[in-house]
């Protein structure tokens, strides 16, 4: 079954509601996934905190993992020109690491605006250390989530909206399958759809003929090719992924994820599951299941329980320095008299 999110963007998304109107706190750490909504929310407080005439003045961004506690105090303890506030921008300082740094934060005078991001998606801070303590009672975190399909179907439609195109809540949802689920990039591919459209209504033909394929939706157009028995286009596939320098590793992965799910179809089949496939495959678009379902009608069982396991044998060899080779040879043995 698949594990329920937690949803805490929608908290995220209100809380920046306030940010253009509000006056800045003194310390923020933001982190997470969403880097669209992590930049925006910087920028917001700057320009809040320090006219844009006197940025240049009053606004240091650091380098941290680079950057000590006590250079990073120097840098703090600089007085505001000409302005009320001071920002400075910290990527990547070890925050909570720091069991000294509570005495520097308490030490900052009101006329600063410190904000700690870190760049890694993954990113989490350790809750169990004492720094962590002291700075989650001084300072505004918040983890930027990836948007819900939900928002992301919102925000793809306010894009078009601003450039005059509708798009519909169907085609949106295609267009964050084939695009991914990053806030940015999808700007950028609805510019770029906007301007190839020829019709006010943006429809999956302009999605498919300009928008930039993610890898996740690329491997899982190359798996429907092994499912149905297309050698050919799954290797020309798999080419172009290699040509593109896409880890195999990771194309592995997918692909295994998505037998894992072709069998999950099998088994639901052959045994009438009436619950939500939707929900215990972990799919966030509904087009995505029929491909899966009919995949699950080509293969046994046994069959499938092979291929997992040759995914599984896959992964050690391509992690002991295999190549593309191993997923061809993959490619050949699965898609093999599947017509």
């Amino acid at each position: 079954m698949a594990k329920k999110r937690k949803s805490s963007s929608i908290e995220v998304r209100d809380w920046m509601k306030t940010l253009r109107t509000s006056e800045p706190e003194r310390i923020y750490v933001f982190y997470g996934e969403e880097r669209y909504r992590l930049e925006q929310s910087v920028n917001m407080i700057r320009d809040r905190a320090v006219p844009k005439e006197l940025q240049d003045l009053n606004v240091t961004t650091i380098e941290g993992a680079r950057c000590s506690r006590d250079e990073l105090w120097e840098v703090c303890a600089t007085m505001p020109v000409m302005c009320d506030r001071r920002v400075v921008i910290v990527s990547d300082y070890p925050l909570f690491k720091d069991e000294g740094i509570e005495e520097m934060l308490d030490s900052l005078g009101e006329e600063i605006c410190l904000i700690f991001t870190f760049s890694k998606p993954d990113f989490s801070p350790d809750r169990r250390t004492k720094a962590y303590k002291a700075v989650e009672k001084r300072a505004k975190l918040v983890n930027f989530e990836r948007a819900t399909p939900g928002e992301l179907k919102s925000y793809i439609k306010s894009l078009f909206l601003r450039r005059r195109h509708t798009i519909s809540d169907g085609d949106a949802l295609y267009m964050i399958s084939v695009c991914g689920n990053d806030m940015q990039t999808l700007f950028v591919e609805a510019a770029k759809i906007s301007a190839y459209a020829k019709e006010t209504n943006i429809r999956r033909s302009d999605i498919d003929a300009v928008g930039t394929r993610a890898l996740e939706s690329k491997v899982f157009d190359l798996t429907s090719d092994i499912t149905s028995g297309s050698i050919v286009s799954a290797l020309e596939r798999l080419h172009d992924l290699e040509l593109l320098a896409e880890s195999p590793i990771m194309v592995n992965a997918l692909i295994g994820r998505q037998f894992r799910q072709v069998y999950m179809c099998k088994c639901a089949r052959n045994e009438g599951y009436e619950g939500s496939l939707m929900l215990d495959l972990g799919l966030r678009y509904v087009f995505h299941l029929e491909p899966l379902m009919e995949a699950a009608e080509r293969y046994t069982l046994d069959e499938l329980r092979t291929l997992l396991i040759e995914c599984e044998k896959n992964d050690l060899e391509l992690k002991s320095g295999g190549d593309y080779d191993i997923l061809c040879m993959f490619i050949a043995k699965a898609a093999g008299g599947k017509q």
